[in-house]
C-alpha cells in the first residue's frame, strides 16, 4: 500500500469537505430538518469520511 502523505490528505478532505457542504444544501433545499439530514445514509458516510481523514492528518503531523 502506497503510504500517503499530507498534502494528498488534505487535498483529499478538501474535496469531501466540498461534498459534505453540497450534500448539505441538496437535503436542505429538498425541505429535509436537521434531524432528518444527520440520519441520511450518504451525509453520515460524508462525517464518518471527515473523521477519518483528519485523524490521518493528525497522525501525519505528528510524525
Amino acid at each position: 500500500m502506497k503510504k500517503r502523505n499530507l498534502l494528498s490528505v488534505c487535498n483529499e478532505r478538501r474535496v469531501n469537505q466540498k461534498k459534505l457542504n453540497y450534500a448539505e444544501d441538496f437535503l436542505l433545499y429538498r425541505g429535509k430538518t436537521q434531524e432528518e439530514l444527520y440520519s441520511d445514509t450518504t451525509f453520515l458516510t460524508l462525517i464518518d469520511k471527515e473523521r477519518k481523514l483528519i485523524e490521518e492528518r493528525n497522525r501525519l503531523l505528528n510524525e
